[in-house]
């Protein structure tokens, strides 16, 4: 995985615990709505330059996980 991708959570978890804001959050709506559009534009980024065969292992390796009965 790409050292810039895996650079990305980390850096918006910086950017949310910063006082400042692009947008203040005591501004209704709008103050949170900045910090919104950051995490899907995150989240977006991760899945678009995640490569394909990474991503395909994971979705596996879940349905896997979840195709086993759960041990009493």
């Amino acid at each position: 995985m790409p050292l810039l991708v895996k650079a990305i959570i980390p850096a918006l978890v910086a950017y949310l615990l910063m006082p400042l804001d692009i947008i203040p959050d005591f501004i209704p709506v709008v103050g949170q709505l900045d910090d919104l559009l950051l995490i899907m534009l995150a989240v977006g980024l991760v899945f678009r330059f995640t490569p394909v065969e990474l991503l395909d292992e994971h979705i596996r390796r879940l349905e896997a996980e979840t195709a086993r009965p759960l041990s009493p």
